[in-house]
């Protein structure tokens, strides 16, 4: 595993060394000699898989979740230059079939209440509401909001049923970088992970298995467009208040049906 390590990070020992303006003469006498690595690399390391398989078990079989996570996405601007919109969600899960999420930040801040039998998103700045009957547990009702209206949530894979299966649904490369203590405040496994269309990074808790940091490049994308996630203030298996749930608050408001921004008009 180590001599893994050590190619797939060579290249990145040989960048630093060059930033630092180290020529490669001296390099060529400071560098101790390697050992011959192994003939071939494994694409799919079992070790980084074994540890992505422990945070989702982790996710998977907490009866409550509720997590902050601020969002970083990259766009193009009309001219082509990167800009970085930020926002943040607050969000409280009770499995099998029960989610809310409040979005502040950039853009409209909006809240999504699931309570297993319907679903509707407020916008405070509107008197409408849109409400829809929905399927009754979460992966169906993340799917079917998708279809609807386009609404999806970054990183949304971990509040599935099976946050594993999303994950390495295609994945065509797997491997641990490192450990850190710089993301989250606790010691974390770095694993990168490229599947089909998106390469990402997780930094997941070396003894609580949390996610505390995500970061995607979606290589299909134009611009290949990247989004950072940084998850904080977990709470998992406290307790709930059932009227989080409650879409009481939306009895008497205007309600509209769930429409795609980019659907046509009739």
């Amino acid at each position: 595993m180590k001599a893994m390590k050590s190619m797939r990070l060579a290249g990145v020992a040989l960048i630093l060394a060059t930033s630092f303006g180290m020529g490669s003469t001296m390099a060529q006498q400071a560098a101790p000699a390697l050992k011959a690595p192994p003939k071939q690399i494994p694409a799919i390391e079992q070790g980084a898989l074994d540890i992505v398989k422990g945070m989702s078990a982790k996710l998977a079989g907490a009866k409550t979740l509720q997590f902050q996570v601020r969002v970083q996405s990259e766009a193009p601007s009309i001219d082509g230059i990167a800009v970085i919109y930020t926002s943040n969600s607050e969000f409280t899960l009770q499995r099998p079939n029960k989610l809310t999420a409040v979005r502040t930040g950039q853009g409209n801040p909006s809240e999504l209440i699931y309570d297993g039998k319907s679903v509707a998103v407020i916008t405070p700045d509107s008197d409408l509401v849109a409400f829809s009957k929905a399927p009754s547990d979460i992966d169906a009702m993340a799917q079917f909001i998708f279809e609807k209206a386009g609404i999806y949530f970054p990183g949304g894979m971990i509040l599935l049923s099976d946050p594993y299966a999303n994950i390495t649904g295609d994945l065509r490369a797997a491997f641990i970088v490192e450990k850190s203590k710089l993301v989250g405040g606790v010691e974390t496994d770095v694993v990168v992970l490229a599947g089909s269309g998106v390469e990402g990074q997780f930094w997941i808790g070396s003894q609580d298995k949390l996610p505390y940091m995500m970061t995607m490049i979606y290589t299909k994308e134009p611009n290949r467009p990247r989004v950072t996630l940084e998850f904080r203030d977990w709470k998992v298996n406290h307790s709930v208040d059932p009227k989080r749930f409650s879409l009481e608050k939306v009895k008497d408001a205007i309600k509209v049906d769930f429409a795609r921004i980019d659907a046509p008009l009739n």
